[in-house]
C-alpha cells in the first residue's frame, strides 16, 4: 500500500523525471512553464550559486515570493544546496519577515525585485542575511543578485546534491495564534512519507495527473502536495498565484485539470459561482481534496451531487508534514468526518490524563508516525510540551467511531 519508491532525495527525484518525463511540464503558473529537464538543470545551477556566495550545508535560506514557477525552483534549488528552506508569506508585515529571518537566521533570501528595500532594510539589522536574489518583478535599488542572470550564467559549484532524508530541510512557521510564531522543522522523508501513504495510494495521484492548485506555497499543505507529490510522482503542476473564484471556474471547464486541492472555503465559493449555470462541468476532473480546516458535510454532499467530482475531506497539521486522516474514494465515507488515519500511523484519542477514551467520546487526538516534525526550532521547551514519548500532542479535540472514523470536534 505505502509507495515507498517515491520517498527519495530531492536530486534523485530530479534526476528521475528529467529521464522519464524530460519534456513534459512540471510546474507553470500564468508566466511560465518548466519542464523537468530544465528544472534539473535550472535547480542545479541556482544551488550552484547558492554555494558561490558563501551558502554552507544546513544554512537557512528564506522564500519570500508570490506562488509561481521561481517560488518552487528556489525550494528545490535550496535543497540541492544542501541548505534549509525557511517559506516566507509574501503578504508577511515587515516585522513578522524581520521575526522569522533572525528565528532562523537566515543566509539569504529569494524575494521579488519589489521587495528587495524591505530585506536590504533588513540587512542592516542584527540578521546573518547576506545574500538577496531578486526576480524581475518590479525595481530594486538594493544591491543583489538577479535570479534571470543566476540562471543565464554558469556557476563555479556544483550542486552539493546531498542524499540524506533525516536531516531538517524546511522550517515553515505557524501562524502564532498562541504568542510567537513557531518555526517546524520538517525534513524530506516525513514530507514525502506523506506523499507515499496519502497522495499517491488514496487519492491516485500520478505522472497522469496535472494538478491546478491554489494554495499558498508557503503552508506545508501546498508544500507537501502541489510541489514536492508532484515532483515524487512526476505529475503536471499550474501554481495559481492566489485564489480567485472566476479564474478557477475558468481553469476547471478547460478540461486540461484532473485534481484540485483546496480548502473548505475554496469549494464554497466554486460551489457558489456555479449554482446557477445549468449543466456545468469540469471534464476530465477526477477529484478534489480538501483539508486545512473542518469540511460541513452539507457542503461535501451539495459539491458533489451539483459537480459529480468526488470532494475526499481530510485532517492535517504543519506539525505531522500535512495529513494526518484522510477519507478514501473506496468503501464507506461519513460526510463531515475526516476520514481514518493514514496507513502505517498510529493516532489515539485521550482524556486529560493521557488514557484512551471509549468509541464516539471525545479528547485529545495525539500522533505517532514517520511524519511527525524532529521538533521547534529553537523551542525546546515547547517541543517538550508538544512531543512526549514520541507522540505529538496536536491540542485539537476529536472523537472516534466504532470504524475508525476520525471527526475533529
Amino acid at each position: 500500500m505505502l509507495r515507498t519508491d517515491l520517498i527519495a532525495p530531492i536530486p534523485e527525484l530530479l534526476r528521475r523525471n528529467a529521464a522519464a518525463h524530460g519534456q513534459k511540464c512540471a510546474y507553470r503558473d500564468a508566466q511560465t512553464s518548466v519542464t523537468y529537464a530544465q528544472l534539473l538543470e535550472r535547480t542545479g545551477k541556482l544551488a550552484g550559486h547558492l554555494a558561490d556566495n558563501g551558502i554552507a550545508a544546513n544554512d537557512t535560506v528564506a522564500i519570500m515570493l508570490p506562488n509561481s514557477v521561481p517560488w518552487v525552483e528556489s525550494s528545490l534549488a535550496i535543497a540541492r544546496a544542501g541548505a534549509i528552506s525557511v517559506p516566507i508569506s509574501y503578504d508577511s508585515t515587515e516585522t513578522e519577515i524581520g521575526y522569522r529571518l533572525a528565528d532562523a537566521n537566515c543566509k539569504a533570501v529569494f524575494t521579488t525585485a519589489e521587495r528587495g528595500d524591505l530585506f536590504a532594510r533588513q540587512q542592516e539589522s542584527a540578521t546573518n542575511l547576506k545574500t538577496l536574489i531578486v526576480t524581475d518583478r518590479g525595481t530594486c535599488s538594493a544591491p543583489a543578485l538577479r535570479y534571470s542572470n543566476l540562471l543565464m550564467a554558469p556557476p563555479q559549484s556544483a550542486p552539493r546534491d546531498p542524499a540524506s532524508l533525516h536531516e531538517t530541510s524546511f522550517i515553515l512557521y505557524t501562524s502564532g495564534t498562541t504568542g510567537r510564531a513557531k518555526g517546524v522543522q520538517l525534513t524530506v522523508h516525513g514530507m514525502l512519507w506523506v506523499t507515499a501513504a496519502c497522495w499517491a495510494p488514496i487519492t491516485g495521484l500520478c505522472d497522469r495527473d496535472t494538478v491546478l492548485s491554489p494554495l499558498p506555497l508557503f503552508h506545508s499543505y501546498a508544500l507537501n502536495l502541489s510541489v514536492l507529490s508532484i515532483l515524487a510522482t512526476g505529475a503536471s503542476a499550474y501554481i495559481m498565484e492566489k485564489f480567485s473564484t472566476s479564474e478557477a471556474v475558468r481553469l476547471l471547464k478547460t478540461g486540461e485539470f484532473t485534481y484540485f486541492p483546496g480548502v473548505p472555503t475554496m469549494f464554497h465559493y466554486l460551489l457558489q459561482a456555479t449554482r446557477g449555470e445549468r449543466g456545468v462541468t469540469f471534464p476530465n476532473m477526477r477529484l478534489c481534496v480538501s483539508a486545512g480546516a473542518i469540511m460541513p458535510a452539507t457542503l461535501n454532499r451539495e459539491f458533489e451531487d451539483q459537480l459529480g467530482i468526488q470532494l475526499l475531506d481530510g485532517y492535517g497539521i504543519t506539525e505531522t508534514s500535512t495529513m494526518v486522516t484522510m477519507n478514501w474514494p473506496t468503501g464507506g465515507r461519513i460526510f463531515g468526518s475526516c476520514g481514518i488515519p493514514l496507513p502505517g500511523l498510529a493516532v489515539r484519542i485521550v482524556d486529560a490524563n493521557g488514557r484512551d477514551v471509549e468509541p464516539n467520546r471525545e479528547g485529545e487526538l495525539i500522533v505517532h508516525g514517520p511524519n511527525v516534525m524532529p521538533g521547534y526550532h529553537n523551542k525546546p521547551e515547547e517541543t517538550r510540551n508538544a512531543l512526549r514519548d514520541g507522540w505529538y500532542h496536536t491540542g485539537d479535540l476529536a472523537r472516534r467511531d466504532e470504524n475508525g472514523f476520525v471527526t475533529i470536534t
